[in-house]
């Protein structure tokens, strides 16, 4: 199997795509990030090493889990090689990559087309915003079985 299309899967499944805005939010200054969540490090170790990227461990009281990241053009250039293959992370492929492909450096251009490429951004910003905030509502409409109260509550 190809592993992109595995890593496809994963991330539909378990990841994520956004973008990550810097601390001063106007600013126009982000990340494009993909990452996949999971307990089996073994997993998480392999798409480090199939694909680059950071990895992050963190624990509660119950479990450990791993984060594999990965940022920036090289995330972009993962998500382009992953894209034809997502099915429920393709609308945030899609920001993603309108994001990262018309990027410009924002030090170099006059102040005038500096201050569109903000808007530009931050419109994309707030549509992968809208988008991750849609996935994560589906459950609020679809509650899983586990989760409903019974009718004799």
């Amino acid at each position: 199997m190809n592993k992109y299309v595995y890593l496809a899967g994963l991330v539909d499944g378990d990841g994520s795509i956004f973008i990550d805005r810097h601390s001063r939010k106007n600013t126009g200054w982000c990340n494009v990030i993909i990452s996949v969540t999971n307990t089996d490090y073994t997993l998480i170790k392999w798409l480090s090493e199939n694909f680059g990227g950071n990895i992050v461990s963190q624990r509660n009281r119950k479990r450990e889990w791993y984060i594999w990241r990965v940022a920036n053009e090289p995330a972009f250039n993962i998500i382009r090689k992953i894209y034809p293959y997502l099915i429920s992370k393709k609308k945030q492929a899609e920001i993603a990559i309108e994001f990262w492909s018309k990027k410009i450096d924002l030090r170099t251009v006059p102040k005038s087309q500096r201050e569109e490429e903000i808007k530009r951004r931050l419109r994309l910003i707030d549509e992968m915003h809208h988008e991750n905030t849609r996935l994560k509502d589906r459950d609020s409409i679809c509650p899983h079985p586990k989760t409903q109260k019974s009718k004799q509550d």
